[in-house]
């Protein structure tokens, strides 16, 4: 039996392969709304959790009655595969449990260009909304966020945690995968 928010939710979904055909939108037993659910790759899901050592699940599957991630207090160390809609309030849900001392690990699709910048070994900045400016001399703010990639040359890269020089050869496994 799954018990809501636990981290057994997904794992036992995946391990026992159970999978939902055609778009996927899963209107099971103890499920009231219309999530579709994509679960977790088996073998990714082993991964993360030798890595991570998973707790709790956010977004279990089947999804208990009733049960909201978003409302629920999360574990010492979760997982969240959220619904593919309002990842903005995932993102806030798992800052604020960060913010209790709380770890938190995300998979959010992004566009191919950031897992490529991310896989070359780009540090990452959040500049915030810019005030873009016209030739004509107008500028405006767009409203959403702007994130500064950089790629430093090799002589230059230095440990994003301790800020010390990264010999060649050295560099994360992400940075040398293609």
């Amino acid at each position: 039996m799954l018990r809501a928010g636990t981290f057994e939710g997904q794992w036992l979904a995946t391990r026992q392969g159970r999978q939902v055909k055609g778009k996927q939108t899963a209107l099971l037993p103890g499920n009231e709304d219309k999530v579709g659910y994509w679960l977790t790759p088996p073998d990714l899901m082993r991964k993360l959790d030798a890595e991570f050592h998973f707790d709790y699940d956010a977004c279990p599957y089947p999804r208990p009655a009733g049960f909201n991630g978003l409302k629920e207090e999360w574990g010492k160390r979760t997982y969240v595969n959220p619904p593919f809609t309002q990842y903005a309030a995932w993102a806030k849900k798992a800052i604020a449990e960060n913010e209790l001392g709380k770890l938190a690990v995300l998979i959010m699709p992004v566009h191919r260009y950031v897992g490529r910048l991310v896989s070359a070994g780009a540090e990452l900045r959040n500049l915030g909304p810019v005030r873009w400016i016209h030739p004509n001399g107008d500028s405006r703010v767009v409203s959403f966020p702007h994130i500064l990639f950089i790629l430093r040359s090799k002589e230059e890269r230095k440990c994003p945690t301790c800020g010390a020089s990264i010999p060649e050869g050295k560099e994360p496994r992400a940075a040398r995968e293609p």
